[in-house]
């Protein structure tokens, strides 16, 4: 595969480089190509391994066995330099841009290739999949995909080596906070608030006998929470 004659030389390589190193807070990427129904992980241009190797064999194990347990089929999982050396791939790129976690703290992120469908003994015709297996390829795929981004956020790479433990939940004070808020907000639903109501939520809150019993209850949240990968 031609590189180029130097690091993001062409146009569409610029524009995506640009993108992903504007984003600061990602965990993971995944780079998905057919065919040849693999898992390649870091790196692809030498056989030095990743100081978080550990990690990538880990998830690679995982998505093969998620992917086999869907519908039968085996994907290998290995270095990206077992195929064939390459300079300037995806998931190396991916896994060399440290990125800002939600807590503050740098880490790396994981950085994956997905040789999809069909198996390599097919040549060329490879390239070509049969329509009827396309949604197939999406069934097996999409579980695996939830997982590997579940782990990253579960997992994330501390760029000295090893993992960074998950952030931990909210602060007690903001759960406070959010709780006040949903209190003043069905107090007012009932009695007209006084012009003081919306700077003093706090102590309404905790001398009206409704908002008391309120309190005690878990509010609905607003928000997404750090670990949900969807929102």
């Amino acid at each position: 595969t031609y590189r180029g004659p130097s690091a993001e030389s062409e146009p569409e390589t610029k524009v995506l480089s640009a993108y992903y190193k504007s984003l600061d807070r990602v965990t993971a990427a995944i780079d998905f190509h057919t065919f040849s129904q693999l898992i390649l992980r870091p790196w692809g241009d030498t056989k030095v391994l990743p100081v978080h190797d550990k990690q990538y064999i880990d998830i690679g194990t995982q998505i093969h066995n998620i992917i086999k347990g869907v519908s039968g089929l085996n994907y290998v999982s290995e270095p990206s330099i077992s195929l064939y050396p390459t300079t300037g791939t995806a998931s190396d790129f991916f896994y060399s841009v440290k990125k800002t976690g939600t807590d503050g703290k740098a880490i790396l992120p994981y950085g994956i290739t997905i040789e999809l469908r069909p198996d390599a003994n097919q040549g060329s015709n490879g390239f070509i999949l049969p329509p009827a297996q396309i949604i197939p390829t999406g069934d097996e795929i999409y579980p695996a995909f939830v997982a590997y981004a579940n782990y990253s956020l579960q997992n994330r790479l501390n760029p000295s080596g090893g993992v960074f433990p998950p952030p931990g939940p909210p602060s007690s004070s903001t759960t406070t906070t959010a709780t006040a808020t949903t209190t003043s907000t069905a107090t007012t639903t009932t009695t007209p608030p006084t012009p003081t109501s919306t700077t003093t939520q706090t102590t309404t809150t905790t001398t009206k006998p409704t908002s008391t019993s309120t309190a005690t209850a878990t509010p609905t949240p607003t928000s997404c929470p750090w670990w949900a990968w969807w929102c």
